[in-house]
């Protein structure tokens, strides 16, 4: 940002996601200086550093943190090991970027929350399907009023399984896929139609029978305070990839396909003219974006914004884009949906799960705030 002072960042966790998104994307941009980067893998985390040409590498979050005029520390590591690293980070007074999920438990993203704002410190979620332009022309249509009142959506999430891309294990804990690509698609429902999820139902299978011994195919059910029902068809096993959400209002329909980053609005009768008319969009879109190679770069490509504007909030200009209560919000629908799934499909609702009903209040009064 022009005249605004650099901030040092510090990565921990330098998988896939660090190096093909953040690390990229910090070093792409003024403003943002990469001081160090640790992993586990100290050898990894010697290769990475030498790739961006980062100073200082480790394998400890403990000796990173000791790593001068570090501001923001970016965490990518798994979410089970998050929250150690976070309360670290918080009381050495650095802001912190973390991937999602924020947690997979509400307790975990509660004593996130708390440990944060003891030590004041900025923290936001990544959240980068927000930022495809057809996702954010939803966002404002919607909020324009265009749709009227929303009554129901539906996502489609069809994902191939996590080892055709990588050799982590840590997906295949029991609930499995959600809390893989499904904190993306719950993020996206509640932040489009700016609602609050109180009442969850999960139903969910091993294809294999049981043999895997986690969750890969799964349905949720949510019903907002809004009284809007949004549902969720979330899956590793049908062999494609695909990202889709369709809103229906009570004015109009919106239907995004975020992966190909379409987006087409209805009122009235869907004509063949309308089909036409979207198809070529699309195709101009895709054609566009595989020119200019945004196409196979997928959600890595809007790493970027969301960055800046997080370091805008950390020089006070604006407001985290994704602030805690919105991870915390999403981890407990997914914790309710686990909690669902593990007794075949019982609802659960999200207030519930809160350990007292002032906190919850409070979260939901900060969102709505």
């Amino acid at each position: 940002m022009v005249g605004a002072p650099s901030i040092g960042i510090a990565v921990i966790g330098a998988g896939q996601v660090a190096r093909r998104g953040h690390l990229p994307a910090f070093k792409a941009q003024p403003g943002m200086d990469v001081l160090a980067i640790m992993d586990i893998d100290a050898g990894l985390a010697e290769r990475v550093a030498a790739e961006f040409q980062i100073p200082h590498w480790c394998g400890s979050h403990e000796t990173l943190l000791e790593v001068p005029n570090v501001d923001l520390v970016d965490i990518c590591t798994p979410p089970q090991m998050r929250f150690p690293i976070i309360e670290a980070a918080a009381r050495a007074g650095k802001h912190i970027l973390v991937e999602k999920p924020l947690a997979t438990s509400l307790s975990d993203a509660l004593a996130i929350r708390e440990v944060v704002n003891r030590h004041g410190v900025l923290l936001n979620v990544v959240t980068n399907y927000r930022y495809f332009p057809a996702v954010l022309k939803a966002k404002e249509r919607i909020a324009s009023g265009r749709l009227g009142r929303i009554v129901t959506m539906n996502t489609l999430v069809s994902q191939p399984f996590p080892s055709d891309n990588t050799r982590s294990t840590w997906f295949y804990h029991p609930a499995g896929m959600l809390f893989d690509f499904a904190p993306h698609a719950v993020d996206l429902l509640m932040w489009l139609c700016d609602g609050i999820v109180e009442r969850v139902v999960a139903l969910g299978q091993d294809v294999t029978g049981g043999d895997m011994g986690f969750t890969n195919y799964l349905q949720l059910l949510m019903e907002f305070d809004s009284r809007a029902i949004a549902s969720a068809d979330i899956s590793w096993v049908t062999g494609t990839s695909r990202f889709t959400v369709d809103v229906h209002g009570t004015g109009g329909h919106v239907s995004i396909d975020v992966r190909n980053n379409s987006f087409m609005e209805l009122h009235g009768s869907f004509t063949p003219l309308d089909d036409t008319k979207a198809f070529l969009r699309r195709v101009l879109g895709i054609t566009r974006d595989v020119l200019t190679g945004k196409y196979f770069q997928g959600a890595f490509a809007y790493y970027p914004q969301l960055m800046q504007e997080f370091i805008g909030s950390i020089h006070g200009i604006r407001r985290v884009p994704s602030p805690i209560e919105q991870g915390l919000m999403v981890t407990a629908v997914l914790d309710a949906a686990h909690q669902s799934l593990c007794h075949g499909g019982t609802p659960v609702c999200v207030r519930d799960l809160f350990p007292s009903p002032a906190l919850y209040e409070e979260i939901v009064a900060v969102l709505r705030g």
